[in-house]
């Protein structure tokens, strides 16, 4: 029976790190995207002659 309640408990647990963790994981790839793209925009604004 301990087992059973113990498997309950952490199912209720489960939720709300899974809701939390995407949208951390989103905040982040945003992060990057951005940090990304003003790089590029650097890149071809002042190209780098080689």
């Amino acid at each position: 029976m301990q087992s059973v309640h113990a498997k309950e408990h952490l199912h209720k647990k489960l939720p709300k790190a899974q809701d939390s963790a995407p949208s951390k994981i989103r905040r982040v790839e945003s992060m990057r995207n951005k940090m990304m793209n003003r790089w590029i925009n650097q890149a071809t604004e002042y190209p780098i002659k080689g």
